[in-house]
């Protein structure tokens, strides 16, 4: 049940922003990658399943980056030829703590607490951190 309802708000989303989506292949390769990875946590919270989130995250990393690669090589398929050292080391930062890091912090955390709590964590911290805003749009346009 929560995965129709979470494609429907997605879609709520979507339809109440003005902006112009244009969609592609690998849009749509990388939106159904989110949509499938979204479904596996579900499942995995609904089992109660115990392993640590270290393993977890690696487990996940390692089933979805065949993937990743799989919709690079058929929209793109091109390796830049020179990678500035700034950008190197920026890869080299999100891979370690925007996946390895922040997934096996993630899965701890929604180990330990219901799903719907989790979500309003990173929803209040958007808030905080990002002055994101909580409520429709007003006015049928979508916040700056």
């Amino acid at each position: 049940m929560s995965i129709p309802v979470a494609y429907l708000g997605i879609i709520l989303i979507w339809s109440a922003t003005p902006l112009a989506i244009q969609w592609s292949a690998q849009g749509t390769g990388f939106a159904l990658a989110v949509f499938v990875y979204s479904g596996c946590l579900v499942w995995l919270k609904r089992i109660g399943d115990d392993s640590p989130p270290l393993a977890t995250t690696v487990g996940t990393l390692a089933v979805a980056l065949p993937f990743f690669g799989l919709v690079w090589y058929l929209t793109d398929g091109r390796l830049p030829e020179m990678i500035p050292p700034r950008a190197g080391a920026a890869i080299v930062y999100l891979g370690v703590f925007g996946s390895v890091i922040g997934f096996a912090l993630y899965y701890y955390v929604i180990k330990h607490l219901e799903t719907s709590k989790v979500a309003l964590i990173t929803l209040l911290l958007g808030h905080w951190l990002n002055g994101e805003s909580i409520g429709l749009p007003s006015g049928g346009s979508a916040p700056a």
